[in-house]
């Protein structure tokens, strides 16, 4: 008899609830006993909206029989992550409309593209094939092609925005329109101002809306579940995680760590702040031309990592900080945010550092200088796995859809969004 069946199964579920997909999944071929616990819907779709995965596929009726989550898990999660390793790949397209004047966002498997002087918002699902599944109309001017329009996407939200006026709409199985924020220059719900001077940028994260206007001194936070609404001082930059919710709030020379609602859980002052990465436990600056490694609770610093030639930096936090460090050869390094020790390094990169990304947590991809049309692929422990080509325009037009939680990645023309897929 398998020890498991003495166990009860709600031991199991807690278990597993401190552990990633990628942890879980093996567990399904290890006996019956054990998929029976694990093969569950309750368990799959929390995991796989963590690495923004938003729909269920149908069961399987294979060897391996998997419910609906479990198998978007695998076909999204583990098959990229397979092909990413040994470079299998399809080549995608989405024709744009004849419009030169468009915004895109991207969420997990979708892409929005919002042609704001045609007033419509293009949905697209990326899976094996490029489906366009809806198109929106949005309740927005649309005849002046003047750049002040804005476009985010954060599941179940969408938000276009143009002069002083957000529209939001939210998806249940398709999306529809739920609000509509008009602003005036001291933030206060108003009529439509049609000046082209306003330009009003929009975040979207954990149903809240963070606005900045170029006529605003303040950001303006909207919580669209409750209704409420609030400022937070200053137009800083803002870098948001899902998973521990947190925002990071910086200037050049400023940090405030905020949760998900705008109050101030930590504040640091700095001089020269050039970019940062976070999660639950660390806050890492490049202040200058050095990292700095930081509690992010208590604002204790760690450790920090002198660079004496200046040379470029492009460094990325996953449990450890990986960072690509520019000399007359590039090197890649890995380092403990715990007590700062170097874990390893690789030297002798040809090339500056141009590109450093994360992979789903597992690899990590190194474009070792904008001369060259190679990229190299290291997993975790900095073992080299592969190099191959870079995509054509890879340079011109970095793409946004690269790493943690996205299995393709997208080089626009003037014509096309070109897409690699690694599904």
């Amino acid at each position: 008899m398998d020890f498991t069946s003495k166990i009860p199964v709600e031991i199991f579920h807690h278990i597993f609830s401190f552990l990633d997909g990628d942890e879980i999944f093996p567990c399904l071929g290890v006996c019956k006993r054990w998929r029976q616990i694990i093969n569950i819907d309750s368990i799959w779709r929390p995991l796989c909206l963590k690495v923004r995965i938003f729909d269920p596929f149908p069961c399987s009726a294979d060897v391996l029989p998997l419910c609906s989550w479990a198998k978007a898990y695998y076909l999204c999660r583990c098959v990229p992550m397979f092909n990413w390793r040994f470079g299998i790949f399809q080549s995608l397209s989405i024709q744009r409309e004849e419009s030169e004047y468009f915004r895109d966002a991207w969420d997990g498997h979708y892409a929005a593209i919002y042609y704001y002087t045609l007033g419509t918002i293009n949905l697209y699902s990326i899976y094996g094939k490029v489906q366009l599944t809806q198109i929106i109309k949005v309740p927005l001017p649309k005849k002046e092609s003047y750049d002040n329009a804005s476009l985010s996407m954060n599941d179940p939200y969408i938000v276009a925005a143009r002069c002083n006026v957000a529209v939001v709409f939210k998806r249940n199985s398709m999306y529809s329109l739920f609000k509509i924020i008009s602003v005036t220059d001291t933030f206060v719900f108003g009529n439509f101002l049609k000046n082209r001077n306003v330009k009003l940028g929009s975040e979207i994260a954990w149903g809240c809306l963070w606005m900045k206007a170029d006529t605003v001194k303040d950001t303006f936070l909207v919580d669209l579940k409750n209704d409420k609404s609030q400022f937070i001082p200053g137009k800083p930059h803002f870098a948001f995680n899902d998973d521990i919710k947190l925002v990071v709030a910086w200037t050049k020379s400023s940090v405030k760590v905020l949760n998900t609602r705008g109050n101030v859980q930590l504040s640091l002052e700095r001089n020269k702040i050039r970019g940062l990465d976070f999660d639950s436990k660390y806050l890492v600056l490049k202040v200058e031309d050095d990292i700095e490694i930081i509690n992010i609770k208590t604002g204790d610093n760690i450790t920090v990592i002198t660079n004496p030639d200046k040379g470029k930096i492009e460094f990325e936090l996953s449990n450890v900080l990986f960072f690509l460090e520019g000399k007359k050869n590039s090197a890649l390094s890995a380092i403990s945010p715990v007590d700062g020790k170097k874990l390893w390094s690789i030297e002798g990169l040809k090339g500056r550092p141009s590109d450093l990304r994360m992979i789903g947590s597992k690899y990590i991809f190194v474009v070792p200088s904008y001369s060259n049309y190679n990229y190299c692929l290291f997993d975790r422990k900095g073992k080299f796995i592969r190099e191959s080509d870079l995509p054509d325009g890879y340079d011109e037009y970095p793409s946004p859809l690269f790493g943690e939680t996205l299995p393709f990645l997208v080089i626009t023309n003037e014509e096309n969004f070109n897409i690699v897929s690694f599904m």
